[in-house]
């Protein structure tokens, strides 16, 4: 049937997407280290702790966010994937 290609369509798109978005995440604190040149295992010298420590936590909290929407995204899209519309 037309409907189940474009939903099967539709959770592949979505399932592609967030396979692009979890690697994203997985190297978001390695690129955003590379780009400022700031090691996030210790501040350094010259860089205020307080906005060290803001930093790290944004940069986490932005992690978990996104690996919960990650995590949505897979589940939805693989309820498209399979879902069937009824025959009658």
């Amino acid at each position: 049937m037309k409907g189940d290609e474009a939903a099967k369509e539709r959770g592949m798109r979505i399932l592609a997407g967030c396979v692009v978005f979890g690697l994203l995440l997985t190297f978001a604190q390695p690129l955003v280290s590379f780009i400022t040149d700031i090691n996030f295992a210790s501040p350094p010298q010259n860089f205020p702790p307080d906005l060290f420590n803001k930093m790290n936590l944004l940069l986490e909290t932005i992690k978990w966010g996104g690996a919960f929407l990650v995590t949505v995204g897979l589940i939805y899209g693989g309820y498209q994937y399979v879902k069937r519309t009824a025959h009658p």
